[in-house]
């Protein structure tokens, strides 16, 4: 019966271990989660700003094309079909674009940030 506690000790340590490792993997995956939801709230805001931003633009400014806030566009327009861009200091942007003559418009944005996109679109 001699060294029967190191066997024990030894099964009861392999146990605990199995414990931990298996509960630190679950902990693991709640803050991958965690982290992809703030990304994904992130990007949602993003297309959202997006959305204001032409909403301000065309109710407003009255839609002016040439506002270099809300419309950084090379020719610096914002025709049908033309994609407009903005991008934050965080390091996420935004594009959005816009179709329909003004009172039936339809205006389609998008956000990324740091590899997650959330698209909103909206009719008015």
């Amino acid at each position: 019966m001699k060294g029967i506690a190191l066997i024990l000790t030894t099964i009861i340590i392999a146990i605990a271990m199995a414990m931990v490792f298996g509960v630190s993997g679950i902990f693991f995956a709640e803050i991958i989660a965690s982290q992809n939801i703030d990304r994904s709230t992130t990007a949602f805001y993003l297309a959202d700003a997006g959305i204001e931003g032409e909403l301000y633009r065309d109710r407003i400014l009255n839609n002016i094309p040439s506002d270099p806030f809300f419309c950084n566009t090379p020719a610096g327009t914002n025709v049908d079909g033309d994609a407009c861009l903005g991008s934050l200091a965080n390091g996420g942007i935004y594009t959005y674009t816009v179709s329909g003559p003004v009172g039936v418009r339809k205006v389609i944005s998008a956000g990324t940030y740091r590899g997650t996109k959330r698209t909103v679109e909206v009719d008015y």
